[in-house]
């Protein structure tokens, strides 16, 4: 898909237009998301926060294609020149067991590229993502912030103009989590994709995003879209900033009121 917002000008990436989607499980159905609209321009940082339970991974996987919706219609980017349109990271990194860390990246290149092009552009974003010396280490061997740095060399190396980020830092403690932040921060600087981010923290979401999409409780809809006033590049010192602290603070306002909907609903 190639289109232009002519608002902005700037090219779509995805478009959701009017999407939902209807599960049916032991408890009778239950709709994730209702005539949900979204539209992510090219090159843009989209992070997604929102109540658990409301239909964020559903929504990227549907930007993705691994979903189809019940109604509505999703259009996202086209493969082009042997390249993936979209690359996934995912919170249990995705990472394959029985391969090394080198070969797990190789793993998402593909197979037409000469070897040798092949495991230089996988031993790159190794060394980009710091597990330079690791390459033939296996995940077992390695910590989970180790390993979710695997899962993200892996999409980077890729080459896909879009990454479908879904809660990647999240099953990682506090600390790594914070260093991992400013890594991302730092390869999003010098790799300007197209990123939608599904995440729990706001304060993640402000570091990272250029645009902040807020979910109702379920059935998932947008209650609030917020552009991000920090440019780039961007340091992480951002987060100590009054204007950083007020515009989170504002989030959060909105965010209770949806988390304590979706409890009411329970």
């Amino acid at each position: 898909m190639r289109s232009t917002d002519a608002a902005s000008g700037m090219r779509t990436a995805f478009a959701a237009r009017d999407v939902s989607k209807l599960f049916f499980g032991a408890e009778g159905p239950l709709w994730a998301l209702r005539e949900m609209s979204l539209t992510v321009a090219a090159g843009t940082f989209t992070a997604v926060v929102g109540p658990s339970g409301c239909g964020k991974s559903t929504l990227l996987r549907m930007l993705g294609g691994l979903e189809e919706p019940s109604s509505g219609a999703v259009a996202g980017p086209d493969d082009e020149g042997g390249v993936p349109a979209v690359a996934f990271v995912f919170q249990d990194s995705g990472v394959l067991p029985w391969l090394s860390v080198l070969d797990n990246v190789l793993f998402g290149l593909p197979v037409s590229r000469r070897r040798n092009d092949r495991v230089a552009t996988a031993r790159e974003w190794i060394g980009r993502t710091g597990l330079s010396g690791f390459e033939k280490a296996y995940p077992a061997q390695l910590s989970g912030g180790m390993r979710q740095r695997v899962g993200i060399a892996r999409a980077f190396a890729t080459g896909s103009p879009c990454l479908l980020m879904d809660e990647p830092l999240g099953a990682l403690d506090a600390q790594t989590r914070l260093l991992m932040q400013e890594e991302l921060l730092a390869l999003c600087e010098t790799e300007r994709k197209t990123i939608v981010l599904v995440t729990h923290s706001l304060d993640e979401a402000l570091l990272l995003g250029d645009r902040v999409v807020l979910m109702s409780a379920r059935p998932g809809r947008v209650r609030a879209e917020v552009e991000v006033p920090f440019g780039r590049p961007r340091s992480p010192d951002v987060q100590h900033a009054k204007e950083f602290a007020e515009l989170r603070a504002d989030l959060w306002d909105l965010l209770r009121g949806e988390v304590e909907a979706m409890r009411a609903d329970r």
